[in-house]
Formats: structure tokens, sequence, C-alpha cells
């Protein structure tokens, strides 16, 4: 196994279950945590298709290469973050997901603004070639800084010290 770069139709492995099988699906999210798709190989014993499992990219390591040709779809005619308008219903909202899959389509999920009683408003999905972006990047996440380290060895601070004993 190595770091290579995970592509759609190549055999990865999620690193904590072991779940494996290839990739169908790669999902760009709004709050920079993407995830892969996997489907296991081969049917179960009631000759159905595994159920596809999605995991965080960085619990997925690389096996082997390409082991299914995909079709090619380009690249999304949205991004996260856009305000996106839907032809067909005229939704209005931002994109909060798009999935890129291995069969050449791209699903993008759109939030609409605002609230209805206190609550978020329903979200929709649709094909990307049906969205008519309105705005660019009108939602911009910037990606959260690493942890600083632990210091590691030396003396372990003594909270008892120091406070008048």
């Amino acid at each position: 196994m190595s770091k290579e770069r995970i592509e759609l139709g190549d055999i990865a492995k999620e690193t904590v279950t072991g779940f494996t099988g290839i990739v169908v699906a790669r999902t760009i999210w709004l709050s920079n945590c993407d995830q892969l798709t996997i489907q296991p190989q081969g049917l179960d014993k009631e000759g159905k298709p595994h159920q596809t499992r999605t995991f965080d990219e960085p619990r997925v390591v690389f096996v082997k290469k390409g082991k299914v040709p995909t079709v090619p779809c380009g690249p999304p005619n949205c991004e996260v973050g856009d305000e996106v308008r839907d032809g067909l219903t005229g939704l209005v909202g931002i994109v909060t997901q798009v999935s890129i899959w291995n069969e050449g389509c791209i699903i993008v999920s759109v939030q609409p603004q605002g609230l209805k009683d206190g609550q978020p408003l329903p979200s929709a999905s649709f094909d990307d070639r049906k969205l008519v972006v309105t705005k660019k990047a009108k939602v911009k996440l910037e990606p959260k800084p690493s942890p600083v380290p632990a210091k590691t060895g030396g003396p372990r601070a003594e909270p008892a010290r120091g406070r008048g004993q």
C-alpha cells in the first residue's frame, strides 16, 4: 500500500475496518472533509451487489491501480461554495457537496439559505448540468489550522506547585 492519490476505479482499503473495494465516487464537501465511496467486488450470498460505504478520504489507502474503467465526465460545472439556481425548479442555494461518480455523473447538493420555523430549509440534489452558477464561491470556508502537536518528554507540569504551598 502506498500514499498514491486514489482515483475513481482504483482498489482501496479503509484503514479502521479493513473494508476494501473499488472506489466508485469522490465527494468534495464545503467543510473540507472529502470522502470516497467504496463498492466491494462480487455479490453477496443472495446474489446482489454488496452495499457501498463512504469514508473520510484520510482513512482510505491505495491498494491497486485502476481495476475498473471510469467514464470521463469533465470538470463539474460548479464548485462547493458557489451559489446556484436549478433551471427547472428555480431553487437557489449554496453548493455544499459535489460527488463525482465513476460512471460519469456528477451530483451536487444545494442548500438554500435561510430558516423556516427556526430550522434550515431542506437541501436538494441535482445533476450538475442542470445548475446555473449565479455567484462564484459565495461561501468559502477556510481549512482549520492543524492543532499544535503536544510536547513530549521533559518534566511534567505540576499544577499544585507555586500556589503558596
